[in-house]
């Protein structure tokens, strides 16, 4: 049984702010909010028992009497929060009006609750939901998306079907051939698909020894080692090879008390259909078992990712604000809510429920997930049957009576607009996909929505004009969808928390988009033109995509925008870069900063918060490396991207003791005299998370050590014919030490000529260069560039 909390976990808060002075209430109306609050609470209490047990060990009456509170909660939300906006928004004279029409409300929703009550008075029960720690992915999940052949029984299909592509017929040779790799979801084709030549560890032995190394796993040494070993052996015999159910398996486990009772209980769970016959049921179980595991705020959360299509590719950021607008991601004592959401998100990953996506453009951190194609069916299976999730994809189905969320994913020729045939009232999520936009319904039919996401929709033409009604919307994404004008009656969105308006025609943000007060999140586009007055938008947590010059006083005003985790901008200026500097040190809760600045810039003196993750500064020069770059205080940091006057030997020796860092940008100034001619070495054990290193304008070499940045994929280097001649004749052939960097993919040399040069200089570099990337393992590839 799945949502069955419904709106529960954000509406009573809600009913508590209602008995806040500033609403004036009547003292008979209080009274029945507090009834509510007792009675919802009581009711959360016995569906959060109720929400953990899968639907075919529920008796009919259970699933209606949840059905029924989950379809009042939302009803109730929808009220409270009208009458919030109505009252914020509206003249005092106007107020005493909608207090009445708010107690009439009650009254109404009372006798509702009442009979709900009555028809199962079997709903009291104490049960209190921990508030879930923060969360950050666990970096040994990472490797099992990619390593694929590290599955165990993968070689024998691996060299058969290297086989059949490599056999050669007159027709192959001339036509090319076409190979399918056939079979259900979760059974290894694409890993299959995937795999490479190289010899690996298996996966299998891999967790084994994460589910069996005490330092990580054993939080009860009076376990037995051996108990736990014999166990999970039949556990991974149960998944019968089949990558996706040990993965899901494994992270289960994982999270489970380390005890033979409570493993065996997982063991008998899972059936003896998987070993015996792979089919989609029994796979099915598998997954079933692991979801239903999740807490309740966890399977809400990844259930809504039902509104994606399969193998969509998902922005973390874009999902964490969605949850938040539809109300999902509950205060933090500490934390902002968008931090809670990233909790989640790992949380999830680590649960292996979604996978997750390392993109090079974003410095390999992980910014967006998927989900498998045997969840996401799950998922919308279970979105179906508790009417979590209208989707248009297709498919032939009966709407409900309630329409809560729709997702515009495609549709059949004869398919008309939803709304022709469906309620749009009580609609809270729409989410339109380019292949379904036409299907649409009209803005103004929408009465409590709350997420509006068209991105990739062709919107050019549109006017947004009817957007006025919709008094309730937390979320407008609007990303690239070449709309060319945000009308100024946007600035009635006064609940509005994130607009994202990147990769759009727009060319001036109105006005009145200073109006919206509760925004946390505002994505722009650089070609936008930004007017003063953005410093009233104090509630900002993330600005992003957005370039600004020395003709406005926006500089001065960021510094007002103290609440900012994250900022992306581009300035231009004329004059020296103090306000930056300046700008930077007022910003204390940063987290994620890029900036460009045109100009002359040194930062000197400033030190960067402590929970700095991504740090990357264009244009901005350091003198030398600033003391405060070192393990201590940047523990969390992740990527960074810095100028740099000079190096030397001890900075990389810091910087490869930073635990958490995945992508390194080095520009170092290659006319400074005390660069030149220095050799500087990579140590063993170095940069253990490393998976991209950039050194731009060092004027010297380096040179890598065995067991050095043992997971680095990408290397940009930059040095002179000169420097490298140096080491060309060597043993090594080049002496850069690339064969010790065990997981190198591309390699990138930019070769700079400084002064006279023997003719056929460059040339030996660049046959010694090449001949490193053919002898590599890897077989890495190899661009080269001159300067």
């Amino acid at each position: 049984m799945e949502v069955v909390l419904g709106a529960l976990p954000s509406l009573i808060p809600k009913l508590g702010e209602l008995l806040a002075d500033e609403y004036s209430l009547q003292k008979q109306v209080k009274g029945g909010i507090r009834f509510l609050q007792s009675e919802l609470e009581s009711m959360q209490g016995a569906l959060e028992k109720i929400s953990g047990t899968p639907a075919d060990q529920l008796d009919n009456q259970d699933k209606i009497w949840a059905n029924d509170v989950r379809d009042l909660s939302y009803d109730i939300e929808d009220s409270v929060d009208t009458f919030m906006v109505r009252c914020k928004g509206r003249k005092p004279a106007n107020q005493p009006k909608i207090r009445r029409k708010i107690a009439t409300e009650i009254r109404d929703i009372r006798a509702r609750v009442e009979e709900v009550s009555r028809r199962r008075d079997r709903n009291k029960i104490d049960a209190i939901v921990a508030k879930p720690a923060t969360t950050a992915v666990d970096p040994r999940l990472l490797a099992q998306y990619k390593k694929a052949t590290e599955i165990i029984g993968i070689e024998r299909a691996r060299d058969e079907l290297i086989k059949i592509i490599t056999e050669e017929n007159e027709v192959s040779m001339q036509q090319g051939k076409i190979v399918s790799i056939v079979g259900f979801g979760g059974l290894g084709k694409t890993t299959l698909a995937n795999t490479e030549t190289l010899d690996e560890r298996q996966l299998i032995d891999e967790l084994r020894v994460f589910l069996q190394d005490k330092r990580r796993i054993f939080a009860d040494d009076n376990c037995p080692h051996e108990e736990l070993y014999e166990v999970s052996d039949k556990i991974l015999k149960k998944c019968a090879g089949v990558p996706l159910a040990i993965i899901t398996i494994a992270s289960l486990l994982a999270s489970k008390q380390k005890t033979k009772m409570v493993w065996y209980d997982v063991y008998n769970s899972v059936g003896t259909g998987l070993e015996k016959d792979l089919d989609v049921s029994t796979m099915r179980k598998v997954l079933s078992l692991s979801y239903y595991d999740l807490p309740s705020h966890l399977r809400t959360c990844l259930l809504y990712l039902s509104v994606f299509p399969e193998d969509y590719k998902i922005s973390k950021n874009r999902l964490i604000f969605m949850w938040i607008a539809e109300g999902f991601i509950q205060d933090g004592k500490h934390e902002s809510l968008f931090e809670v959401g990233e909790s989640y998100f790992s949380d999830l990953i680590n649960r292996s429920m979604i996978q997750p996506v390392d993109d090079s453009s974003h410095g390999f951190i992980t910014e967006h997930c998927r989900v498998h194609d045997m969840i996401l069916d799950l998922l919308c299976s279970l979105s179906n049957e508790e009417k979590f999730v209208t989707i248009f994809n297709g498919v032939d189905h009966l709407a409900p009576p309630k329409v809560r969320r729709l997702s515009l994913q495609s549709c059949k020729a004869d398919h008309g607009p939803p709304g022709d045939s469906m309620n749009m009232q009580h609609v809270r999520s729409i989410v339109a996909f380019p292949s379904a936009y036409h299907l649409m319904p009209a803005l103004r039919r929408f009465k409590v929505l709350r997420v509006l996401d068209l991105q990739d929709c062709d919107l050019s033409g549109r006017d947004l004009k009817y957007i006025c009604y919709l008094i309730h919307l937390r979320y407008l994404g609007l990303n690239a969808t070449e709309i060319d004008l945000l009308p100024e009656e946007i600035g009635s969105l006064q609940s509005l928390q994130t607009l994202d308006v990147t990769s759009t025609k727009i060319p001036r943000l109105p006005l009145a988009v200073y109006q919206l007060r509760r925004l946390i999140c505002l994505r722009l586009d650089m070609s936008i033109i930004v007017p003063n007055g953005i410093g009233s938008l104090t509630s900002l947590e993330e600005l992003s995509d957005f370039h600004i010059d020395s003709s406005t006083n926006i500089i001065e005003e960021l510094g007002h925008l103290t609440e900012l985790r994250e900022l992306q901008m581009v300035y231009h200026t004329k004059h020296e870069g103090t306000l930056v500097k300046s700008l930077l040190c007022k910003l204390q809760k940063i987290q994620n900063l890029d900036i460009y600045v045109t100009g002359n810039c040194n930062l000197d003196g400033w030190v960067a918060p402590l929970h700095i993750r991504k740090l990357r500064l264009l244009g901005c020069w350091f003198s030398i490396l600033p003391d405060w770059m070192n393990p201590s205080h940047l523990a969390n940091l992740s990527a960074l991207s810095i100028r740099v006057r000079e190096i030397q030997q001890k900075d990389l020796d810091i910087l490869g003791m930073l635990p958490a860092l995945r992508s390194l940008g080095l520009k170092v100034d290659h006319e400074n005299i005390c660069n030149i001619g220095r050799v500087i070495s990579i140590g063993a054990c170095s940069f253990p998370c490393l998976k991209e290193y950039v050194l731009w304008g060092y004027s010297g070499l380096v040179t890598f050590q065995h067991g050095s940045m043992p997971w680095l994929t990408s290397l940009w280097l930059e040095f002179t014919v000169q420097e490298a001649a140096k080491i060309t004749y060597t043993e090594t052939v080049l002496g850069l030490g690339l064969g010790y960097l065990a997981s190198l993919q591309k390699v990138f040399i930019q070769i700079r000529s400084r002064g006279s040069i023997r003719d056929g200089a460059v040339e030996e570099v660049e046959a010694a260069l090449r001949h490193v990337a053919e002898v590599h393992p890897n077989r890495p590839t190899l661009t080269i560039y001159h300067t």
